[in-house]
């Protein structure tokens, strides 16, 4: 992966976010090999996948990835332009089939407050769709949260039916 990013002059800005979510993913075992592979160029001059090329040095972990080459380089100005799969979609296709934003929120905001504690509502680090799901399996009852968030939301005129839904999974807990 170091090598690879050797070959790479001209790229976005690359977002640390991104590569610590993902080096979160590989080093959990989470990361899955998809068909979207690291593009190069016939000088193989890297195009796309500086992300996780970067996520793959600091995991310290082995990744397995397709390596395309001979990709145009101006094939590169309308990489990543497709929409992004989002933790709803993936609750869903795990079989969640009601309030998937709701429930996925829910739990990207405990996420956020275990790592940054209570005082930390604000995005701390970005959440990934793995760790989501994860959390949604750890965590059954924030289903039931998403449930009855939305009625207390109104009730009380709540701006944001996510912070309702994780106080209600909270105050269970507790």
């Amino acid at each position: 992966a170091a090598d690879m990013l050797r070959r790479n002059p001209v790229n976005r800005k690359l977002k640390p976010k991104s590569v610590d979510a993902y080096a979160r993913d590989m080093a959990a075992g989470n990361w899955r090999q998809t068909c979207e592979p690291i593009k190069f160029t016939a000088g193989l001059l890297l195009l796309d996948g500086q992300h996780r090329l970067h996520a793959i040095v600091a995991s310290g972990v082995t990744v397995r990835l397709l390596v395309a080459e001979g990709v145009e380089e101006a094939a590169q100005e309308v990489m990543d332009t497709g929409v992004k799969r989002s933790a709803a979609d993936a609750l869903g296709l795990y079989g969640e089939s009601k309030n998937q934003s709701l429930v996925a929120a829910i739990a990207r905001l405990a996420i956020n407050v275990e790592v940054g504690g209570f005082g930390s509502f604000a995005v701390t680090r970005q959440v990934t769709n793995a760790e989501i799901l994860s959390f949604v399996q750890a965590n059954p009852d924030v289903r039931l949260a998403a449930d009855r968030a939305g009625t207390v939301a109104r009730q009380i005129d709540a701006s944001s039916t996510a912070a309702v839904g994780y106080a209600l999974w909270r105050m269970r807990r507790v």
